[in-house]
């Protein structure tokens, strides 16, 4: 999270593990997830999500899933939208 506030991620295959690291105090922003249609699951285990549970991905080809995160002292906390389309 060093190099920028906001991401893109194409997802494929069955799973992906996303690292988020070297964000300062303060820092927000959005990281899009573009899908492939392949049913997958991802883990971000920085992040504390509402729920306390990773969301489940979208599997739909060309949906959007977005990832808002906020960094608060040693806390990074997120937020799921689900399911966007083109």
């Amino acid at each position: 999270l060093s190099t920028s506030n906001n991401f893109r991620i194409g997802m494929s295959g069955s799973a992906i593990t996303i690292n988020l690291t070297n964000a300062t105090n303060g820092q927000s922003g959005v990281i899009k997830i573009v899908h492939d249609g392949s049913a997958m699951s991802f883990t971000a285990s920085q992040i504390k999500w509402v729920g306390g549970t990773d969301p489940t991905p979208s599997s739909t080809n060309g949906d959007i899933d977005l990832i808002a995160y906020y960094k608060d002292n040693d806390e990074l906390y997120g937020t799921y939208l689900k399911g966007m389309a083109y």
